[in-house]
């Protein structure tokens, strides 16, 4: 980060008259304040002249009504010069976790990522779902941090009621006798099979599939499940989707990023795709400069 610039406008300026000629042409942060200097929005940019002239230029249409909403608004801006565009957005999705302006949703409440936890104890399975992993959860190995509550969620609930026609419930208080955070969900149970406990945590991590495979086959086994067939292939088609989005997305990006601190901080988990999207880019950018490079030596021996 080398230099803060700021530029003020007044409510009851006509963004037509100001001149964005002087503003750099390099990637940065830039911030929206209101009359009372209160943040209400975030926003990166490879070229901060560029993004501020469509601020400029937005008009009421669907396409363009909040950037015209908010340019209206805005009482001043600052912007923040950074030398790359992975810096801007670390930087942005920083500002946004500290000051959750109202403008901004995407990466302002990560502290609602949610987590899976798994405890044994006399051979009995307890399982919880939550948003405050650290409240308590004595015994509790956890698995995340994701992102979508309703992928999550639905998983969790999913995986409960297949786990019923295997195992038989606990008693809340036999499950977790400690105060369960507000939002939180804990179900305990007795009689699964302690050899799957190993493929519960695989599943979870994004390692393995082989638990829905195992469940399948259980299910198949129960006449009570066999009668609910429709209702258990939408359990099924939940795992697999929280599977596809949530948990095999997390465990690939840490690997590739070499992130070894599992589970991922509720907060950590918005800059490690951050930082996974930035490596992509620029293997893709390498990809294409050899390319150019190969195709120039091919043409020089084809003359």
């Amino acid at each position: 980060m080398s230099l803060s610039f700021e530029m003020r406008i007044d409510l009851d300026q006509k963004w037509k008259s100001i001149d964005l000629g002087e503003l750099p042409l390099s990637p940065g942060v830039y911030q929206f304040f209101d009359s009372q200097n209160t943040l209400i929005y975030v926003g990166k940019a490879k070229l901060l002249r560029r993004r501020l002239a469509q601020y400029k230029n937005a008009s009421r249409t669907r396409k363009h009504r909040k950037m015209w909403r908010i340019s209206r608004e805005a009482k001043s801006i600052e912007l923040i010069l950074c030398s790359s565009e992975y810096e801007a957005e670390a930087l942005e999705t920083t500002l946004i976790q500290k000051h959750r302006p109202r403008w901004n949703v995407v990466g302002a409440f990560y502290f609602l990522y949610p987590m899976i936890g798994i405890r044994v104890y006399e051979r009995h399975l307890v399982f919880c779902y939550t948003t405050q992993p650290e409240q308590g959860w004595n015994g509790f190995q956890f698995f995340g941090a994701y992102r979508s509550r309703e992928f999550t969620q639905s998983a969790y609930l999913s995986l409960i009621k297949i786990l019923q026609y295997v195992g038989h419930p606990l008693k809340r208080k036999d499950a977790y006798a400690e105060k369960i955070p507000q939002f939180s969900f804990v179900n305990g149970l007795r009689q699964i099979p302690m050899e799957w406990e190993p493929q519960f945590k695989s599943f979870f991590r994004g390692e393995s599939q082989e638990l829905l495979e195992t469940l399948v086959f259980a299910l198949l086994e129960n006449a009570g499940a066999r009668m609910r067939k429709l209702e258990v292939q939408g359990w099924i088609e939940d795992l697999l989707r929280f599977w596809k989005h949530e948990a095999l997305p997390l465990s690939q990006v840490c690997q590739k990023v070499g992130y070894a601190d599992y589970p991922v901080a509720q907060k950590d988990r918005d800059f490690l795709f951050l930082k996974h999207r930035y490596m992509k880019r620029q293997q893709s950018d390498e990809s294409s400069v050899l390319s150019e490079k190969m195709k120039l030596v091919f043409t020089q021996a084809e003359v």
